[in-house]
């Protein structure tokens, strides 16, 4: 049992972002010296995000790694100890086969899942929340196109953000390609895992936005888990 947050689109600091944000602090908790460590990974490790992310969870009473995972002078001692002694780990958006290529070549997969059962809250927005499911579908393909690329399995679903987003929303008819149940998550929506609870927290005024739940043993129905109240079992 672990802690993850699954954004299907907010950036950090961003006004439609605040409460998952909230949600986000609330799972890590109260505790001194707390470490966040943000992964660029997808964005190809640019640094441009430094001085936001640096700001907004600093004020916020933590500590802010940038840890490059492109970077081949890293050595694999760093990159463990610094992912194993996070209290969050946030994965940007971005590129999920250039996010899942570089995590594999540098050997971190299973240190996310040890983090993860050591209480680690892990999240991430877009690319970086479709990292921590069996698969997620990015437009990472030949011209743009949409593809499944295998992520850290934390949870055997499909994982597919921006659900609704004109470009994105045929992610239902595509996931029936899979044998795995879909999850679809809008923007300025996440969908929460605590400890084997689940619940959706919506940050958009738009009342369509939500987070849905496609069945494999239902036909891939389209099941709305915003309109459970309260926290819910998968």
């Amino acid at each position: 049992m672990g802690k993850l947050v699954a954004i299907g689109g907010a950036d950090i600091g961003h006004p439609h972002g605040e409460l998952i944000m909230t949600e986000i602090d609330r799972l890590v908790g109260e505790r001194e010296n707390k470490k966040m460590v943000y992964i660029p990974t997808a964005h190809g490790d640019r640094p441009d995000e430094e001085e936001n992310v640096n700001t907004y969870w600093g004020n916020r009473g933590y500590e802010v790694t940038h840890l490059y995972l492109t970077d081949m002078g890293l050595s694999d001692e760093y990159i463990r100890e610094t992912i194993l002694n996070a209290d969050l780990i946030y994965a940007c958006g971005g590129n999920l086969k250039l996010l899942m290529d570089t995590w594999r070549k540098r050997n971190v997969v299973e240190l996310m899942h040890k983090a993860y059962e050591n209480g680690t809250v892990l999240a991430g927005n877009s690319s970086g929340a479709m990292c921590w499911f069996h698969f997620g579908c990015d437009d990472c393909g030949l011209n743009g196109g949409f593809m499944f690329i295998e992520g850290v399995d934390i949870f055997p679903f499909c994982f597919g953000p921006h659900f609704q987003n004109e470009k994105w929303h045929k992610f239902s008819e595509r996931v029936k390609m899979q044998q795995y149940d879909g999850l679809g998550v809008d923007d300025s929506t996440a969908i929460v895992f605590n400890n084997g609870r689940v619940s959706v927290i919506k940050n958009d005024p738009k009342p369509e936005n939500s987070a849905f739940i496609m069945r494999a043993s239902n036909g891939y129905v389209l099941e709305d888990l915003g309109k459970i109240e309260g926290d819910f079992i998968l």
